[in-house]
């Protein structure tokens, strides 16, 4: 009997762990877009958010395959999803199409389409113990007219994760069209204090006037 029980336990908690490991997660298309690069060998984990969408980055890459900076340019999913796929995406090195190498960096789009879906979830084990750490910067970029005029960085909360509800930005007023600077002071909650306007974003997503573009960036560190 006490035999019977035991292997009885065992198939349960067999039976229990495969229900657990096929758990509905998110699957993802990728589209590389960029002069002289192939995706090559890169992959990319799924979020548990179980949410679709499409996120559409405008990357950097350096002269050895490094993207060095991805800024999301169309978003349909939440801050936190994105920000998974972004930390992810500043990793990849691409591989070069031809044998020849530019130097100088180039700039393409790297497409992310997420639709949810049932996946059973398998151990990575080609990169257990061989994973390296990676570090990076996020940053929120205010541009002009297509020119950058300010950059501020984001926090961290006590998490760890990016605080955007604290991030600040500063201009010159002689940086835009007086016009300009006065539409901001009286239409988008900017505040005027001698030659500089400053806004505290409480939401990221505060709307801003089309001549005025925000967004996050994150560039990898060596």
């Amino acid at each position: 009997m006490k035999t019977f029980l035991l292997l009885a336990g065992l198939i349960l908690s067999s039976h229990s762990a495969i229900s657990q490991a096929d758990s509905v997660r998110t699957k993802h298309k990728i589209a590389l877009n960029i002069s002289g690069w192939l995706f090559g060998n890169n992959r990319l984990d799924r979020d548990d958010s179980n949410e679709d969408g499409k996120i559409i980055y405008q990357i950097r890459v350096d002269g050895n395959g490094n993207i060095v900076s991805a800024r999301p340019m169309q978003q349909t999913v939440s801050p936190s999803t994105e920000t998974f796929y972004r930390r992810q995406v500043i990793r990849f090195k691409l591989r070069p199409k031809g044998s020849s190498l530019s130097s100088d960096l180039t700039v393409g789009t790297l497409t992310i389409d997420i639709e949810p879906g049932t996946i059973r979830s398998q151990p990575r084990q080609d990169i257990i113990g061989k994973s390296q750490p990676a570090f990076y910067l996020s940053v929120s970029v205010i541009r002009y007219q297509g020119k950058v005029i300010d950059v501020s960085p984001i926090s961290r909360d006590y998490y760890g994760e990016e605080d955007r509800s604290t991030i600040v930005h500063k201009l010159s007023r002689y940086s835009l069209d007086p016009s300009d600077a006065l539409e901001l002071v009286s239409n988008y909650d900017w505040h005027a204090s001698g030659d500089k306007l400053y806004k505290s974003y409480s939401a990221y997503n505060q709307k801003d006037p089309v001549f005025l573009t925000k967004s996050i960036e994150s560039f990898r560190i060596k």
